[in-house]
């Protein structure tokens, strides 16, 4: 009974395909997610089989098998392929639209560093430590043997200092 199905499928291949192509809304990968469906067919037993061809519903459970794979976000076909191909669109819309916001990123930081270089040893060394090597402020605290209190305040007078000189350096 599996020749008369691979007769059968041979002989409509080229309409299941147009059917699976309107279904999957002409994705790149139908020909990939159309052979699994015939291996997952095949796999099936002759009585499936012999059901499908005398109802007719040959081309209909490709269809519909397609419908789900494509669909449904658990099958592999969406994992594998649909999914991925969603993330890499917004991606790419990302890096169209956000390429000057990252430049603008990077001239931004180029100024805090610069500002940081501005400042007397105390405060360069504390602002390099906190802000660009991410310590926190008790391991800073120790290194100094300086209370954390006073690091904290020194912090927000560092973070003040800088916010006010980039804003000012990026009105210029």
């Amino acid at each position: 009974m599996c020749v008369d199905i691979n007769e059968y499928i041979t002989r409509n291949w080229s309409e299941i395909r147009l059917k699976v192509l309107k279904v999957c809304r002409n994705h790149p990968n139908t020909d990939d997610l159309l052979s699994d469906l015939y291996m997952s067919l095949m796999d099936k037993s002759d009585k499936i089989h012999q059901s499908l061809l005398e109802n007719n519903k040959v081309q209909n459970w490709f269809t519909y098998s397609a419908y789900l794979q494509y669909n449904s976000s658990t099958s592999p076909f969406y994992k594998q392929y649909v999914k991925t191909g969603r993330q890499s669109v917004e991606i790419e819309e990302w890096r169209d639209g956000e390429e000057d916001e990252m430049n603008t990123k990077v001239i931004q930081l180029q100024m805090i560093e610069d500002v940081i270089s501005e400042l007397d040893w105390y405060d360069k060394e504390i602002a390099n430590r906190i802000l660009i090597k991410g310590e926190t402020q008790s391991s800073v605290s120790e290194h100094f043997n300086i209370n954390r209190k006073y690091i904290s305040q020194d912090i927000k007078r560092i973070k003040q200092f800088i916010k006010d000189r980039v804003d000012l350096l990026w009105i210029q």
